[in-house]
């Protein structure tokens, strides 16, 4: 709402700008301007910092807001800590860590095209998640179909 005033106050200074052509090139010099003048032209060299501060304070609040769509999940932060061991060549960190930078690797040697290699490399991500997410229990005894039914369910 008080951006909303903001923007009003400064369309008002701009709008006296374009109409007032010609007259007066700074009211604010003018001893017999309107106080309604004066005032508008003298508000508006608050209005871009204030203008800025409220934007800086709704992108603060708007960070700070947890949304239904927040990224918070045990399998991401497994899957976080694998890449991060695998990115930083500490694969003492993760057991499946040189795994994907073996496979990463494999990836970069398999394909020149960044955006074909993506697109596998994609594949790989989305199965690692799928296995944090649903499978870290599995051994090789597993069962396809239940695994299925449980990420489906």
């Amino acid at each position: 709402m008080v951006r909303g005033l903001v923007i009003v106050i400064m369309a008002i200074d701009h709008v006296r700008d374009f109409t007032m052509v010609g007259t007066e090139q700074d009211p604010m010099t003018n001893p017999n301007i309107s106080a309604a003048v004066f005032f508008t032209r003298w508000i508006t060299h608050f209005c871009a910092p204030v203008f800025v501060l409220l934007a800086g304070t709704s992108a603060g609040l708007m960070t700070a807001r947890k949304s239904r769509h927040a990224l918070a999940h045990p399998a991401l932060d497994e899957v976080a800590k694998i890449v991060r061991a695998a990115d930083t060549s500490t694969l003492d960190r993760s057991q499946q860590a040189a795994g994907l930078l073996a496979a990463s690797l494999g990836l970069s040697a398999m394909f020149a095209d960044d955006h074909a290699m993506l697109k596998w490399g994609m594949l790989v991500y989305d199965s690692l998640y799928a296995w944090a997410r649903d499978a870290q229990t599995e051994t090789h005894g597993w069962y396809p179909e239940k695994l299925r039914a449980r990420a489906t369910a």
